[in-house]
């Protein structure tokens, strides 16, 4: 089923605290258009919460905080979030998934590049590795609950901070907005696929979107009337239908009758003709 706007999970082993500015972000008039909801789950190793959590949401971001002291997400000694990371990208979809590090002190793409060599996984699982650091919030106004992008910050300096940050945000909202057309499309394509059986006969719902999948031309019948003028003679093809006077010459004109076969009928008749009249004589002599 395609979905409009996204249920979005952050992920974590760490406390809430640590990233309420980044649902504060995802519930801002910026992810308004691509974001329902978000909410938060806390991974345990002996809780349920994970498994439930992964049938209600539709986009999920694995936070990690530098703060713990390491950057040991996958594929690395006392990992934390192996199995996780693959049963989101199992469930959701790789394209639905972002690993989201916060709190470092080099958000470089160096430092980027280096996690991604060194942790193969995240790269595999997730379409997306963002890299937060304590410089990219300093000029947002940051508390550790709430963010708000300053309005003018103070030097050139906080004003790229702010821009790194901001820029980082978009760029997981493109994500999410994206991920929302890719499933848009494969719900049609299922739809289409679906109601198409018996060597391409049409069974159910029709849409003049699905003209360009097919490339037999579209049953007129299966479509609303709003959607006639779009098809080529689609309202002369029913008019047919419903039966319109037609003139002899018309009826030859419009039906696949061969020439050879209009030869012998018009002759049938005539013998027919002659035969009748010549009884007729007969009896009236």
């Amino acid at each position: 089923m395609a979905i409009k706007k996204h249920r979005v999970g952050v992920f974590s082993r760490d406390g809430e605290d640590n990233y309420l500015w980044l649902i504060s972000l995802l519930r801002r008039p910026m992810f308004r258009s691509v974001v329902e909801d978000v909410f938060s789950v806390y991974i345990s190793d002996k809780s349920p919460a994970f498994q439930r959590a992964l049938t209600k949401c539709t986009f999920a971001i694995l936070y990690h905080t530098e703060r713990r002291g390491r950057l040991n997400i996958t594929n690395v000694t006392d990992s934390l979030y192996d199995q996780q990371l693959e049963d989101l990208s199992t469930h959701l979809g790789r394209e639905n998934v972002v690993v989201l590090l916060d709190d470092l002190n080099d958000g470089s793409d160096n430092t980027r590049r280096r996690i991604l060599q060194d942790q193969p996984l995240v790269d595999t699982c997730a379409c997306e590795l963002v890299l937060i650091s304590e410089v990219d919030k300093k000029s947002s106004d940051s508390n550790g609950r709430d963010v708000r992008w300053s309005q003018a910050s103070g030097s050139q300096q906080l004003q790229d901070q702010d821009n790194s940050l901001h820029k980082k945000m978009r760029k997981v909202m493109d994500i999410m907005s994206r991920s929302l057309k890719n499933t848009a499309d494969v719900r049609y394509s299922d739809e289409t696929a679906s109601d198409y059986t018996d060597e391409g006969q049409g069974r159910g719902r029709y849409s003049m979107k699905s003209t360009s999948v097919y490339s037999s031309d579209p049953d007129p019948q299966l479509l609303p009337a709003s959607d006639w003028d779009s098809i080529p003679d689609a309202k002369k093809s029913t008019e047919g239908q419903k039966g319109p006077k037609k003139t002899g010459k018309k009826l030859f004109e419009g039906s696949k009758i061969s020439d050879a076969n209009v030869f012998w009928i018009t002759g049938g008749l005539i013998v027919i003709l002659t035969i009748v009249f010549i009884v007729i004589l007969c009896l009236t002599v």
